[in-house]
């Protein structure tokens, strides 16, 4: 708890009902326990920790599981932002769930009892998959007032219906068309393609079967080449667009999959195309 700002006079003062039997008095302050109600007798002057009570129990400084440092200050706003309490880094870690790369994670009751503030807009309750149905109406009955529930697969639906989630069917389609144009391309150049070389080399020697090859494996090649290098290309586009928040790759499995099919297709084109030719 916390008291207002006050003069050069010493102030005292009675907690009824006070919620802890030993405190941490501010420098300068005595107290006194009596049953459960609690006296203290501030000094003056207005120092820094001034009129602030804290239950004895607590830490004196709050330990934190952050993505990053603290501020210069070593002071931590778990609640009030305009209040921070002192606070250590006692872990640095690369992610927090549901905060990503930027975040830090306290422990509840140590934080309440540090603040003189536990005001929290928009708390949340985490809960496993394993989580029994019993829980959440346990948190209530202990005084919880829950105002909505969210699961991930709620998050995924939503998620599931907004525009960059929609556009990314538009780009299948504009691979499923690009898959064609290329097949289209090998159609053309394999089928149009002039074959008198390879009639002088037969007039020179060179045998019918591999001469039969030549055409096909080149055309197959070609298409492997360029399979091969979409995947660096892939890999330097998303990097490249994807937002400062995130890292890394994608999954990789159904664009390995879609990319091993066109490749297929692709080859399988180059192969027949050419083979009508001869």
């Amino acid at each position: 708890m916390r008291l207002a700002p006050y003069g050069t006079q010493p102030v005292s003062l009675t907690v009824r009902s006070a919620p802890a039997a030993a405190w941490q008095y501010p420098p300068g302050a005595t107290g006194t326990v009596s049953g459960s109600d609690l006296s203290v007798t501030f000094p003056p002057g207005a120092g820094p920790g001034a009129g602030i009570l804290r239950p004895a129990d607590g830490p004196a400084v709050l330990p934190v599981v952050s993505t990053g440092p603290l501020p210069p200050d070593g002071l931590f706003a778990p609640f009030d932002l305009e209040r921070p309490v002192p606070a250590t880094v006692a872990a640095t870690v690369a992610r927090l769930p549901r905060l990503g790369r930027t975040g830090t994670l306290v422990d509840l009751d140590y934080a309440d009892r540090l603040a003189t503030s536990s005001t929290a807009p928009a708390a949340e309750v985490w809960l496993s998959s394993s989580a029994p149905p019993s829980l959440v109406d346990a948190l209530a009955a202990a005084g919880l007032t829950v105002d909505a529930r969210r699961t991930v697969a709620d998050l995924r639906t939503r998620l599931a219906g907004e525009g960059s989630a929609l556009g990314l069917r538009f780009y299948l389609v504009a691979g499923v068309l690009a898959v064609v144009l290329a097949a289209a391309a090998l159609f053309s150049g394999t089928v149009e393609a002039s074959s008198g070389d390879l009639k002088a080399l037969r007039a020179q020697g060179l045998a019918a079967r591999r001469a039969a090859t030549v055409e096909p494996v080149a055309a197959v090649l070609l298409v492997v080449v360029a399979g091969l290098i979409a995947v660096p290309a892939a890999a330097a586009a998303w990097a490249a667009a994807v937002p400062p928040p995130l890292t890394g790759l994608p999954p990789t499995g159904p664009p390995a999959l879609a990319l091993a099919a066109a490749v297929l297709a692709l080859a399988v084109v180059a192969a027949l195309t050419t083979a009508r030719r001869r």
